[in-house]
């Protein structure tokens, strides 16, 4: 007896449905849950995650979607944050410590201003905001139109860095191949200069 794909499809969607299920309500044989108030409530909200699925009850699955969005984002805001916004301004702070200069107070200074210049002016390029006059033209502050110029400048230089650096890595992988190429090619020979001293 065979059954049309619909049913087959049917079929194992609510048998998909029903494993979520289970995983989503229901721990694992031997779990260990964490201490804290918020992991023994992670199946129980997450349980009415199921309900979206269906358009009448998807009302009583927004409180555990928000729930995990919010928890979501507030990770990743807070990951962005302390893992790349609060060290990249301690680096570009320290370019003024004069007192870890290598090569003089001048040089480093020289080098900080340099570093803040380009930090400015990159933020400014990614600045999009205007002030509209009074005749509906639209003007942007010169300030930011100068420091956009700037980062457009350093941001050419990175990006023509970056791209150096990936042509000269494939460069590389390129001419080790063709030297493995040539080594082999190289075997080769004294292989078969080999076998024919052997057969004369």
């Amino acid at each position: 007896m065979t059954l049309p794909l619909t049913k087959i499809s049917t079929r194992s969607q609510g048998n998909a449905e029903c494993t979520l299920a289970v995983q989503l309500t229901v721990p694992a044989p031997g779990a260990t849950t964490p201490p804290g108030p918020w992991p023994a409530t992670s199946n129980s909200s997450n349980g009415p995650l199921l309900l979206k699925v269906f358009p009448r009850l998807s009302v009583l699955g927004q409180l555990p979607m928000a729930y995990l969005v919010g928890v979501g984002a507030a990770v990743a805001v807070g990951g962005t944050i302390t893992g790349t916004l609060l060290p990249q301004i301690e680096a570009t702070i320290e370019m003024f410590d004069l007192r870890n200069a290598r090569y003089g107070w001048f040089y480093a200074l020289f080098s900080g201003v340099l570093i803040i210049i380009g930090v400015l002016g990159t933020l400014a390029y990614f600045h999009f905001s205007a002030r509209k006059k009074d005749d509906g033209s639209i003007q942007r502050n010169a300030l930011i139109v100068a420091l956009t110029w700037i980062g457009r400048f350093y941001i050419a230089i990175s990006l023509g860095v970056l791209f150096a650096g990936v042509y000269l890595t494939a460069l590389t992988a390129f001419i080790s191949r063709v030297d493995s190429f040539g080594e082999l090619i190289d075997a080769l020979g004294k292989l078969f200069q080999s076998n024919a001293s052997f057969i004369g």
